[in-house]
């Protein structure tokens, strides 16, 4: 009995595979990721329809128990003879029966039976099975297999969302990649662009698209090092340029004419320039938002502080504090607050409170020009034509050490207290990085070991993992800060560069050939992202007073219009996700007045979809719709037109006329969809648009789309994507279309 038990053992243990219940111990730690379930497979579903029919198929012919046997009573006395008798039966079964009957044994059974179950199989598992059978991730509690996959890197962990459902689902939970997205390497320098970049990635829950957010981010990093960009180029200096700063929608350039020059970053026009320096303008320096502060310093010896206030219908300027001190050039400056240090061909570096024009203090031990300057609230750094960078002390002016290894005069320099560093470049065409808090010579980046420039360097910035320099090679290179590798090299300038500013999503340069240059990092993410973004057309229409504008605002801006302002046309974008899907919504407020309806034929033609607003408080605005209604149809020439009935201003319930069921009537009869809504408070607003574009894409499915639209645009995304290597778009991204990729090793990074 005793053998006969151990087989009975062993025949349980090795059909324990067949137990599909692994994902049971996966639990989400996050309310709204999808919980992973199972279901049994078709062959199994098989098997268990026809469990009764195999027993006693004739093919199988098992000699079932008789009647005394079926009526076993399990009595103390008779119950290990008894059970003899089943084991015996069992083995008497085929593979396929044993498995049957053990998965409907194992339905039965309670949770004592189940830990039992799992102490006897525990060692058995998987002993005589293929070697890909385990999974081993389904056979970890969740929160052990988020924390292996959390280790991984980006690209290998793209590879393992390819491996089956489940790994997907793990693979893509939004923490993953928001541990990645937050990483030192792949967080912008600047926590403003940081913070803005994830808000424009944050869906209508107010949640942030981690996975998305981290893809942008690895894209632009990839075009840093390689070095793929967009240029624009600013015309207008006729001599060359000295200096460049820009803010979020400005360029700004001085030139040694004397001039400084406003230029719109969008449209590379002209906006406004200022004359106010005798002689060349050496250095800049800009910040503010609505009205921006200008610094300014000449070869007139002064330093300027001008104000600027620039929007869409006028600009203007003027120059509010002038600073004199200085005997000789000022050659370079800069502004923490309202402190600007100042360096000049006097050999001098002076501190000035901006505020009232005074000079704090003057730092004097170069014995030659000043030309570059840097500080914060506890040094100031120096580099002078004496071949020297100087530290000093902010508080008291004291110079606290001399750094000297160049062989020409120190023409630029960058300081990071945070990573105890020094970058400079001089005469000699040498980048040499220091320890601050040493004054060490750590490294040295020139064109024979390094692939440097072959020129004087004029110009150098850094943050938190690149240096960017140009110098009189007509070239921008970018260096990684910690290792001194060179990046890449950037050449469009036909002189010199003389100056730069940078960000993380854009470089602006100036030159002696009298030209300003943008260099944007972004526009190639802005470009595959629209490329494969599909555009919705959507269209507004209803009478005048409905709240057209106000739901349109609403939707876009996230604001309630309270005064009603009468609409002749006006036009919206609003990217959005829907259902998954980044979506472009190109929205039409039009005339509500009888004035304006010559215009309706035209919007009518291009809409893709409709939005007609009633009020609830007004029947005319009501009965209008019919009528309306007709004409879309009409200019349309078909029937079935993505469309959705609104009665707007739910929150007047106090004033109602025209009642819901009268409205879900009409929007029945139509075939549509009916809302009610409420702009003020927000009620179904952002549901008019997600439906409609739901309706689109029935009627005209995604695929379809982009082939159509691939047609029209294919040259465009051709020429500015010719330089970049294997897949890109955010299609890629589809889980589907990811599982039909080759799981080789030249496929398996496409998704970033």
């Amino acid at each position: 009995m005793r053998a006969s038990l151990s087989k009975s053992d062993n025949a349980l243990s090795s059909n324990t595979n067949v137990i599909n219940s692994r994902f049971k111990r996966h639990h989400s730690i996050d309310d709204d990721y999808p919980v992973i379930s199972s279901s049994l497979s078709n062959d199994e579903k098989k098997i268990h329809v026809h469990f009764h029919s195999d027993l006693v198929s004739s093919d199988h012919r098992v000699p079932l128990l008789n009647d005394s046997q079926q009526q076993i009573t399990f009595q103390k006395s008779s119950f290990s003879s008894e059970l003899v008798r089943v084991v015996e039966w069992f083995h008497q079964l085929d593979s396929r029966q044993k498995e049957v009957l053990l998965r409907e044994l194992i339905s039965s059974c309670s949770g004592s039976q189940w830990h039992l179950l799992s102490l006897l199989t525990a060692d058995n598992w998987h002993r005589n099975c293929p070697i890909d059978c385990s999974d081993p991730l389904a056979q970890l509690p969740f929160d052990v297999s988020f924390h292996i996959l959390s280790l991984l890197d980006p690209i290998s962990l793209t590879r393992c969302s390819h491996v089956n459902k489940l790994w997907y689902y793990l693979c893509s939970h939004p923490e993953l990649w928001r541990k990645l997205a937050t990483q030192k390497k792949w967080s912008f320098s600047s926590a403003i662009l940081d913070q803005q970049q994830i808000e424009s990635h944050t869906n209508e829950q107010d949640k942030p698209q981690w996975k998305q957010i981290f893809i942008e981010r690895y894209r632009l990093r990839s075009r840093w090092l390689s070095g793929r960009c967009e240029v624009k180029t600013f015309h207008g200096h006729i001599e060359g340029v000295s200096c460049v700063q820009f803010d979020s929608q400005t360029i700004i350039s001085g030139c040694t004419d004397g001039t400084i020059k406003v230029w719109d970053m969008n449209t590379t026009n002209e906006i406004i320039t200022l004359v106010g320096h005798s002689r060349s303008v050496r250095c800049l320096y800009v910040d503010g938002t609505n009205e921006v502060r200008l610094v300014s310093g000449s070869n007139d010896h002064s330093i300027k502080v001008w104000s600027i206030s620039i929007n869409q219908t006028w600009s203007k300027c003027a120059c509010k504090l002038t600073l004199l001190g200085h005997t000789d050039t000022v050659r370079c400056l800069v502004v923490r607050d309202d402190i600007c240090v100042s360096g000049s061909h006097d050999n001098s570096v002076k501190v000035w409170n901006l505020t009232n024009g005074l000079c704090l203090r003057t730092l004097v031990d170069h014995t030659d020009k000043v030309l570059c300057v840097q500080f914060n609230w506890d040094f100031i750094v120096s580099g002078s034509t004496d071949k020297t960078i100087k530290i000093w002390r902010y508080l008291d002016g004291i110079c606290l050490r001399t750094l000297s290894a160049h062989n020409g005069s120190v023409t630029c320099l960058y300081f990071d207290q945070q990573q105890d560093l020094i970058v400079s470049g001089s005469l000699d065409y040498d980048i040499r990085f220091w320890h601050l808090s040493t004054g060490e010579c750590c490294q040295k980046l020139d064109w024979i070991s390094k692939e440097g420039h072959r020129g004087v360097i004029r110009t150098l910035k850094a943050d938190s993992w690149r240096v960017v320099s140009g110098a009189d090679d007509k070239t921008i290179k970018v260096w990684d800060i910690r290792t001194g590798v060179r990046l890449c090299t950037l050449k469009n300038h036909t002189d010199g560069v003389t100056c730069l500013s940078f960000n993380d999503y854009l470089i602006v340069s100036g030159s002696f050939d009298g030209s300003v240059k943008l260099w944007n990092f972004r526009s190639f993410l802005l470009l595959i992202f629209l490329k494969n973004m599909r555009e919705y057309k959507i269209v507004v229409l209803g009478s005048g007073g409905v709240g057209k504008s106000a739901l349109t605002v609403q939707f876009v801006q996230g604001l309630f219009v309270e005064k009603y302002d009468p609409t002749i046309e006006d036009s919206y974008r609003k990217q959005v996700e829907v259902d998954g899907q980044q979506c472009m919504l190109e929205i039409l407020d039009t005339a509500g007045t009888e004035q304006f309806t010559a215009m309706r034929d035209l919007y009518m033609k291009n809409g893709q979809g409709f939005v007609l607003v009633y009020s609830i408080t007004a029947q005319s605005t009501y009965n209008d719709l019919v009528d309306l209604r007709d004409t879309i149809l009409k200019v349309k020439d078909t029937t079935d037109v993505p469309m959705v009935l609104v009665g707007n201003k739910c929150d007047l319930e106090d004033e109602r006329v025209v009642g819901k069921e009268v409205g879900q009537t009409l929007a029945r009869n139509w075939g549509s969809t009916f809302l009610e809504t409420s702009a003020k408070q927000k009620i179904n607003v952002n549901e008019i648009f997600f439906d409609l574009v739901r309706q689109i894409n029935k009627r005209t499915p995604v695929n379809k789309d982009k082939k159509n639209k691939g047609k029209n645009s294919g040259q465009m995304a051709n020429t500015h994507t010719s330089s970049s290597s294997g897949k890109t778009g955010f299609d890629s991204l589809q889980a589907d279309q990811a599982a039909n990729n080759q799981r080789d090793q030249q496929h398996c990074c496409v998704l970033l």
